[in-house]
């Protein structure tokens, strides 16, 4: 049964989308996912048909709220309180905008290839790798 409504068998259709707390999130995001129909069968399907609908950036945001719900429900199953509903659109709206600024910064340095090859050791000199493991139950 769904912990958010109580009313449904949570499946991630359920929980994702068509649930009451996820709608509250829908309803105050953008028009083409307040507008897009509900009675998706499940979860993969509707996200196919958002994926061949959606520019990449709405697609984007999609995902960021989908994380947002599925995090804000693990928070109401472990004993915490339901945040509002607007609260948690504006924060996948700014993670999604937080993390495209960091990739936009992120700066990408050129390798310069090593010219280190592998030597074999000295003569009479050996390498030994090994690994240890202790289990106490075993003895």
């Amino acid at each position: 049964m769904c912990h958010c409504c109580k009313s449904a068998p949570e499946d991630a259709a359920h929980a994702l989308w068509e649930c009451g707390a996820a709608q509250d999130v829908w309803a105050g995001s953008l028009t083409v996912f307040q507008k897009f129909p509900t009675n998706q069968f499940d979860f993969m399907q509707l996200f196919e048909a958002l994926a061949n609908r959606l520019s990449t950036t709405k697609l984007e945001l999609f995902l960021v709220q989908v994380w947002i719900i599925w995090n804000q429900r693990n928070v109401v199953v472990h004993g915490g309180q339901m945040k509002d509903s607007r609260w948690l659109t504006n924060r996948a709206a700014k993670l999604l905008e937080e993390y495209k600024k960091a990739q936009a910064n992120m700066v990408i340095t050129n390798v310069t290839p090593s010219r280190n090859y592998w030597q074999p050791p000295p003569q009479d000199v050996y390498k030994l790798n090994f690994d240890a493991a202790i289990f106490s139950d075993l003895n």
